[in-house]
């Protein structure tokens, strides 16, 4: 099996507040690639922007003692439609993530509650974890020297992840 180039391929990546279809979204990274690897990069850095939607109080402590930085950084609805426009800008983009239950159903919600339009098919969703599941020896954030819980070294680390079982 290979990675399928006749359609763009972006992975997501988000950090939320909340485990909710609605959470509270503090960063986002869409990493466009193909099977020669990554090709261009979005990052969108919220923070404790106001966005009116849930924050769990658990998981904000799960960040906190990671240490993540929670600064107000970018307005909502300004980095929501950047990274509208960097999908939309993919004609039937398939988007990957781990899980698309997660990622994708939030970032869904999101562009709802801005009313623009998910910018992409429901059947386009790709799922990080079924691709790679039994593949032995994937790479990792510690193999890549990348931290975990950053939304563009989760992007690269799945790319690769899928790249390596798709090949």
């Amino acid at each position: 099996m290979r990675l399928r180039d006749d359609r763009p391929n972006v992975m997501l990546d988000i950090e939320t507040l909340s485990l909710k279809p609605n959470a509270h979204i503090l960063s986002v990274a869409a990493v466009a690639f193909t099977a020669d690897g990554p090709t261009e990069t979005l990052r969108v850095d919220l923070g404790l922007s106001k966005q009116g939607r849930d924050i769990s109080l658990d998981t904000l402590h799960w960040h906190l003692d990671l240490g993540t930085d929670l600064g107000r950084r970018e307005d909502f609805r300004s980095a929501i439609v950047r990274l509208h426009a960097f999908l939309h800008a993919r004609p039937k983009v398939r988007v990957w993530a781990k899980s698309p239950d997660f990622d994708c159903v939030i970032l869904a919600d999101a562009f709802r509650q801005l009313d623009l339009p998910v910018p992409w098919h429901y059947a386009h969703t790709r799922c990080v974890r079924t691709v790679c599941d039994g593949v032995e020896d994937l790479p990792t954030h510690a193999s890549m020297v990348l931290q975990p819980h950053d939304p563009v070294a989760d992007c690269l680390v799945q790319i690769a992840g899928v790249l390596k079982a798709l090949t």
